[in-house]
């Protein structure tokens, strides 16, 4: 990535910060009664699917190393672990395959396979194939789901997390 690209995005990534300083301070000083001001609701950025990879790749990992310190039957959420993988692929226009994503989510297929027809059902997952006669089939989230997940992921603001990985993602 060039320079200026490297830029606009740290850019990019401060005023959302800076957005979300604003907020906390306006909350403190509201819950503290000093409020000087009447504020007025700052709308959250429109933040595209791409730079929320880094949010979802964020709790992924957090899931995934919790599971090295709690027992395993603390933590079954194979469709959410399957939501996040499915949207990081999705949002760089990477469809997965069934077997892939099952062993993303560290389930067996046969409840992945479960998780995915709800989801498919419900209309936030489509199965494609890359050419009429291969038996290869790809998942891909639906834009509902994508938007779905985009509002949730931005809503979460886990600022820490968010902020090293784009961090390591500038340079």
């Amino acid at each position: 990535m060039p320079m200026i690209e490297k830029t606009r995005d740290y850019v990019t990534v401060l005023r959302q910060q800076a957005t979300q300083l604003n907020e906390l301070a306006d909350t403190l000083e509201k819950d503290l009664g000093c409020a000087a001001r009447p504020t007025k609701p700052a709308s959250a950025p429109k933040v595209s699917p791409v730079e929320l990879v880094p949010v979802a790749q964020a709790m992924f990992s957090l899931r995934r190393r919790r599971e090295k310190i709690l027992p395993p039957k603390f933590l079954g959420e194979p469709m959410w672990d399957l939501l996040l993988h499915l949207f990081e692929r999705t949002a760089n226009d990477h469809p997965v395959s069934i077997t892939k994503a099952s062993y993303a989510a560290h389930v067996p297929p046969t409840t992945a396979l479960r998780a995915i027809s709800v989801m498919e059902n419900e209309g936030y997952l489509v199965r494609t194939k890359p050419c009429a006669n291969s038996r290869n089939v790809q998942l891909k989230l639906t834009d509902n789901a994508m938007d779905a997940m985009c509002s949730y992921l931005q809503s979460s603001d886990p600022p820490r997390l968010y902020t090293e990985a784009l961090v390591r993602r500038i340079g």
